[in-house]
């Protein structure tokens, strides 16, 4: 072997970037927060009480999104865009209004049928009855039964005082003086309202559809003009931003609802069929309804579920039917959420679950049930909001399903909490996506980088470093055995290869933090032809100078984090270059984010430095040439000789 091993150096990737969060988008003081959170109370208070009119106009947007990719294919088939646009919402109108129609009709025979399955109702209920008496159930009714008579019983010695004084004062009062009733009476009206009071609630659903329908209408009608006059609050400056957030935000939720209604359609689909092939009655009617429910989130499938079931139990002689129904609903909701939904919404929407649950909560509390029908697309709108729009980063922040912390400082976080099980698993989850030599170079170091950063700020304690230190190094060893081992395995019917004379390279670390960096860098190079001498943190460079005479290595390398002090580097260079024999010198420093500024690479070469390198891959593939130009190669027979 005359070079490291392909799996030792993991191919050459940008440098990590060991950048803290941008904190551009925080408050820049008190005056700032309470002006955020003033704004936020006020939005949400005009949402709750103007919902009246917030709802509509969001249902008709939501409904202009779904409509407007059918409008468009009507378009390019030569349409013009008034007669798109009527096609489009006459379509829909006659496909709501056949669905209100079937449902209708449906329940108003289900309501005529209902009645005549008192007696299988009786006999079901009976059958639980028989199968639940005698068990724990029967025995806690009785003993509540039997607390509950003890505790009605008079006390002893006489009735309980106040039971009979109404009776007894009753009995002492003369029929002149018993309380004369009074009614009150009014003059016959001329027009009687009562029953027009009992028409007017259906006014206000359908005054809703019909403001929604004429929203839609227009937004569609107008969607261009709509688009630019929304851009155009952003100013020229940010347009090419605008732009992008508006043609986001439009994309995923017009896939998202065109996704949704694919899926509940075909969801209700087959449920209709399936009911209808067990022989249960108005499948059709359960059918729509199951893909109707579903666009409530987390109840509606619940409810939609239990419907068919709950007839089947009502209707059926026996319990064969009702467990068919449940283990069609129970397949085809599997079937739904872990395959075809997966599937068929593709790219996502770009919530996490966290944020889904959040949005339905506060979208509920503001507008009751329709808000939780559209918490999920409105949540979209905030999310993408928040992606280009720095004022409203919260949102993608708290409701996104993008990482708000890079892999590095994830792991010093979890480092800094003392969560080892936590580090343990997002170690192995990296390890999966990459090699463990990339891991140490892409996290680990940039990980001990900010350790660094924070320890010169005098942010770590003594205690804190050694527990970094400690932890990061027993981590290391877990992952570094495991693939020890996975190379072994692979390499067992290998020819056995030459040994090497293995020439010695020292390492002067900066540290205890960059110790633990000198050791991540000695795994590096373990098949290579150099032996990593490690040198303790607190030598002086007066010892190392000594060790470079003793030891004669083909190269010295001082390895600093990009926290460290880089004068006292530079200072330590030159003392190396000047008090010595002529020994190539490597200056790492490691963790350092973007490209190594310019001037401070040139200082550190004026200083007597050979090469500077940023990660492990780049100080190993440095120190590497020096130490095969003087190794030499023999032959195991000669090595035992």
């Amino acid at each position: 072997m005359d070079g490291l091993p392909s799996d030792n150096l993991p191919p050459a990737a940008p440098p990590p970037q060991a950048t803290v969060p941008d904190a551009s988008t925080s408050p820049q003081g008190p005056l700032s927060a309470a002006a955020r959170l003033v704004t936020f109370s006020l939005v949400c208070a005009l949402l709750y009480w103007g919902r009246a009119v917030a709802i509509p106009v969001a249902l008709g947007v939501l409904f202009s999104f779904m409509l407007n990719p059918l409008v468009r294919r009507l378009q390019r088939a030569r349409l013009p865009r008034a007669g798109a646009v009527a096609l489009s919402v006459l379509l829909s109108c006659g496909l709501l209004a056949g669905l209100t129609w079937v449902i209708g009709s449906q329940l108003a025979s289900l309501s005529h049928e209902l009645p005549r399955h008192r007696d299988n109702i009786t006999a079901k209920v009976k059958e639980m009855r028989g199968a639940m008496s005698g068990g724990a159930v029967d025995k806690i009714k009785d003993t509540m039964d039997t607390v509950a008579s003890d505790l009605k019983q008079p006390a002893a010695g006489g009735d309980p005082p106040g039971e009979d004084q109404p009776e007894r004062s009753a009995s002492r009062l003369g029929d002149s003086e018993k309380p004369v009733p009074v009614y009150m009476t009014s003059p016959q009206r001329v027009l009687d309202i009562e029953g027009l009071s009992a028409v007017l609630p259906i006014f206000d659903p359908l005054a809703t559809a019909a403001l929604v329908l004429l929203l839609v209408f227009c937004m569609l009608l107008r969607w261009e003009d709509m688009r630019s006059r929304l851009i155009s609050f952003s100013g020229h400056r940010n347009l090419t931003v605008a732009t992008k957030a508006c043609d986001d935000a439009g994309r995923r939720i017009s896939r998202y609802l065109m996704m949704q209604f694919l899926i509940n359609g075909s969801y209700g689909l087959a449920i209709g069929l399936g009911l209808f092939f067990l022989g249960v009655k108005y499948a059709a009617l359960w059918g729509l309804c199951a893909a109707l429910f579903r666009y409530v989130p987390y109840i509606g499938p619940m409810v939609a579920g239990a419907l068919p079931i709950l007839y089947s139990l009502i209707t059926s002689p026996g319990w064969q039917q009702p467990l068919w129904v449940a283990a069609l609903v129970i397949t085809l909701e599997l079937v739904s959420n872990n395959l075809i939904e997966p599937w068929l919404y593709g790219a996502r929407l770009g919530l996490s679950a966290m944020g889904v649950i959040i949005a339905a909560v506060a979208w509920t509390f503001l507008w009751g049930p329709a808000g939780l029908i559209m918490s999920t697309p409105l949540t979209v709108v905030l999310v993408v909001m928040g992606e280009y729009i720095p004022a409203f980063s919260i949102f993608s922040r708290l409701l996104g399903d993008k990482p708000v912390m890079e892999p590095h400082f994830q792991l010093y976080q979890r480092l800094l909490a003392r969560d080892e099980v936590e580090v343990t698993a997002l170690v192995r989850e990296l390890v999966k996506q990459k090699s463990l030599g990339e891991t140490l170079d892409e996290v680990f170091i940039p990980a001990l980088a900010l350790a660094k950063r924070d320890e010169a700020a005098g942010l770590l304690e003594k205690e804190d470093t050694v527990y970094l230190t400690a932890t990061a190094e027993r981590i290391f060893e877990t992952f570094r055995a495991a693939a020890e081992e996975k190379k072994h395995e692979e390499q067992a019917d290998a020819l056995p290869s030459a040994a090497l004379h293995r020439i010695p390279i020292i390492v002067w670390p900066s540290g205890e933090l960059a110790l633990t960096a000198a050791r991540f860098l000695q795994w590096f190079m373990r098949d290579s032809a150099a032996e990593v001498v490690l040198l303790p943190p607190q030598s002086l460079a007066g010892e190392v100078l000594e060790a470079i005479e003793d030891r004669r290595p083909a190269a010295v390398c001082l390895l600093h984090l990009s926290g460290a002090d880089a004068t006292r580097a530079r200072q330590y260079l030159r003392k190396l270059k000047s008090g010595g024999p002529s020994v190539p010198l490597i200056m790492a420093r490691l963790g350092v984010s973007g490209t190594l500024d310019a001037g401070l690479r040139d200082t550190f070469r004026e200083s007597g430095a050979n090469g500077v390198t940023r990660t492990l891959q780049e100080t190993a593939a440095a120190l590497l040439p020096h130490a095969q130009d003087t190794a030499q190669l023999v032959t195991p027979a000669t090595a035992a000789t």
